[in-house]
């Protein structure tokens, strides 16, 4: 569950949203007194005036990350930021009674259908199962994502949600439809959404570029150093190389990777809109 804190015998958790629009309201009040002025700046100050560091307010922002760890720290923004109350930056705790158990229950599992449907597509995204052969002029052919195909897989689990909209919260199913629409546009564009990447990091952009180039391009063992596959093997499991530091051939397929990275990023993506149904922070 996310980070809860008390004030006055109510629950509060740490609202991401709101704190990203004080942070994008303080970098606009700089902006507007003519002062170069970005993110990563703003991150600094914050840093500076609550004795923490970049990195920790970056983890705040980030819709996958962690929230303060105390009230006194919400409090110390809320100050920095000039706010009337604290509560600005925190969302009260839905109680939940018998009377909305089954509604409650019947939530949990389309969201937990959805979540496992989403992994699903991607790993036919990234096994495929979504491509096709396309000739060219000159004889030759090139593989590529068959688009409606993939508009239409999308587009089912809309229809999933919809069908069950009868029996569960209109919130939920806006949620989700939502999560779809991002992924959606995700996948069919060229670049990677803004929605979507708040809640990634650089490794799942580099294992979607890694994916698409491959069946775009195609891809081949120089590529590595490029993309920096073997960097990132490195990282996330060390103990593949051995004391010279040679890289062992693995089969850790750019598939492999991409759907590591999606899951990671499909979990924040759910975490953040659903803490209720999530066990661990």
């Amino acid at each position: 569950m996310p980070k809860e804190y008390q004030i006055n015998g109510v629950t509060y958790y740490f609202s991401k949203d709101k704190f990203q629009e004080i942070v994008k309201k303080l970098i606009k009040d700089k902006r507007s007194a003519g002062v170069k002025y970005n993110s990563s700046d703003c991150y600094g100050d914050l840093a500076d005036a609550l004795n923490s560091s970049e990195e920790t307010i970056r983890k705040w922002y980030s819709k996958g990350g962690p929230s303060p760890v105390d009230i006194a720290l919400v409090e110390a923004i809320s100050e920095y930021a000039g706010l009337t109350s604290v509560t600005e930056l925190l969302e009260k705790k839905e109680s939940h009674t018998m009377n909305v158990e089954n509604t409650n229950n019947t939530d949990r599992e389309l969201v937990k259908t959805i979540y496992n449907q989403m992994l699903c597509f991607a790993e036919k995204l990234a096994y495929g199962y979504f491509n096709k052969t396309v000739q060219l002029g000159d004889g030759t052919s090139h593989v590529c994502w068959d688009r409606d195909t993939i508009f239409n897989a999308l587009i089912q689990l809309h229809m999933q949600i919809d069908r069950a909209s009868m029996d569960i919260k209109s919130q939920t199913a806006n949620k989700l439809h939502d999560i779809i629409l991002t992924y959606t546009e995700n996948v069919m564009c060229h670049d990677v959404s803004a929605k979507w990447d708040a809640l990634c990091n650089c490794d799942y952009l580099m294992a979607r570029r890694v994916l698409v180039d491959t069946y775009n391009y195609g891809t081949s063992d120089e590529d590595d150093e490029e993309y920096g596959l073997k960097e990132y093997i490195k990282r996330i499991y060390p103990s593949i190389y051995d004391d010279e530091e040679d890289y062992l051939e693995i089969p850790f397929t750019y598939q492999f990777i991409y759907m590591r990275e999606f899951a990671i990023a499909l979990n924040n993506v759910f975490r953040n809109d659903f803490p209720e149904y999530f066990l661990f922070e």
